[in-house]
């Protein structure tokens, strides 16, 4: 019979993230939750715990953390998007960047400046640091969203990565 289930709570489910190593590649990874079902769905009643989980990259737990920590991935309209003004770089709304969300995201992190780069590095890359201004939508949600849209959109010949892994434990 499967282990009972043990799923962090949503608030949690980030932190809980594990680092894991497939070959040459480094990620994280968390629970999908209850995991209980899938040993009969995979049709395998013997095993006396499933897991199964998400991979991400390294350092990406975290950086969801920031943007719940700076708002990001708030789904209520904020005042400065309900009045559509520009969101991004420091200029008008509600929502500035620059040194102040610099500010905010070293409150978030963790002490090493390894991470601290990462996550900088990454909000540089989405845009939300720097004087480009976001085409803003309903919500700060929404609005990152559509970034990221923009920015990860597949072009012609482009190519994804997919990695699986199995770990059986036979007693």
């Amino acid at each position: 019979m499967p282990s009972r289930p043990r799923s962090p709570a949503a608030a949690q489910l980030m932190q809980s993230a594990a680092p894991i190593k497939v070959g040459v590649f480094g990620f994280e990874g968390y629970a999908n939750r209850d995991s209980v079902p899938f040993a009969e769905l995979y049709d395998i009643p013997e095993a006396v715990e499933v897991l199964r989980g998400t991979l991400r990259w390294s350092g990406f737990c975290v950086f969801v953390g920031v943007l719940v920590g700076i708002g990001w991935l708030d789904q209520e309209p904020k005042g400065s998007v309900e009045r559509g003004d520009d969101v991004g770089g420091g200029h008008g709304g509600d929502v500035s960047f620059g040194s102040a969300i610099l500010a905010a995201i070293a409150s978030l992190l963790p002490g090493d400046k390894h991470t601290r780069d990462q996550v900088v590095s990454c909000l540089r890359w989405i845009r939300l640091l720097g004087a480009e201004k976001a085409t803003v939508r309903a919500t700060l949600f929404d609005t990152l969203c559509a970034r990221l849209e923009e920015l990860m959109r597949y072009e012609q010949g482009a190519q994804d990565m997919i990695v699986f892994q199995h770990r059986f434990g036979v007693q």
